[in-house]
C-alpha cells in the first residue's frame, strides 16, 4: 500500500503554536517521521507532502498525494482553553469510507496506552472553524484521506503524549493494524 503522509502547516506558517518553542509544523513533522518509520517496516511505500521543515500550498500537497492508496494529514490541535484536551480526526463530511478508517484509528491507538487517551470522535470539515480542509477535498475521492490530531498543544498532559516518542509510533502501529498489516 503507499501511504501519504502530509505533516500539517510548514515553511512560514507554524500553525498552532503554544508555548515558546512548540509549534505544531515542527512536531506534526517529526510525528509522521516516526510514522513514516513504522510504515516502512511495515512493508507500505511512503509519500511525503513535505519531507522537510519547509512549506507547501495545498495543491503541492493535493499533487503529492497522486498515485497513493491512503493520504494522512498529521496535525496538532489548540485551544484559548488549556483544559481542552484529546484525539481527534477530521474527514470530507459525508465521506463514510474515511470516517470509518479514521473511528477504526481512533479506537486502535487509544488501546495502545496505559492511560487512555481522551477520545473526541471524528468530526466532518464542514464543522470546522477554518471551513471545509483542502487537503482532505482535494484527496478524499481518489482514497481514504483523513487528518488526524492526536492532542491539543495548549493542553499541558496533551502536549506531554505528543513530545513522548512513543505516541507517534504508536500511531503508525495502530494504522497498520486498522489497515490489516
Amino acid at each position: 500500500m503507499i501511504i501519504c503522509l502530509d505533516p500539517g502547516h510548514g515553511g512560514s506558517d507554524p500553525g498552532a503554536v503554544a508555548a515558546p518553542g512548540f509549534t505544531e509544523k515542527e512536531l506534526a513533522f517529526l510525528m509522521a517521521r516516526r510514522m513514516k518509520e513504522v510504515f516502512v517496516e511495515a512493508k507500505h511505500e511512503v509519500n511525503w507532502t513535505r519531507p522537510e521543515l519547509m512549506g507547501a500550498s495545498i495543491q503541492e500537497r493535493v499533487r503529492q498525494a497522486q498515485g497513493a492508496d491512503l493520504f494522512v494529514s498529521v496535525h496538532c490541535n489548540a485551544f484559548s482553553d488549556p483544559s481542552v484536551r484529546g484525539a481527534e480526526a477530521w474527514v470530507v463530511t459525508g465521506d463514510t469510507r474515511s470516517e470509518d478508517l479514521a473511528r477504526r484509528w481512533l479506537h486502535a491507538i487509544d488501546g495502545l496506552f496505559p492511560q487512555p487517551l481522551r477520545l473526541r470522535g471524528v468530526k466532518g470539515d464542514t464543522t470546522n472553524r477554518h471551513g471545509s480542509l483542502g487537503v482532505l477535498r482535494g484527496t478524499y475521492q481518489r482514497m481514504p484521506a483523513i487528518l488526524i490530531e492526536p492532542g491539543f498543544l495548549t493542553n499541558e498532559q496533551d502536549r506531554g503524549y505528543m513530545l513522548r516518542p512513543t505516541l507517534p509510533f504508536a500511531m503508525g502501529i495502530a494504522l497498520c493494524r486498522v489497515l490489516g498489516g
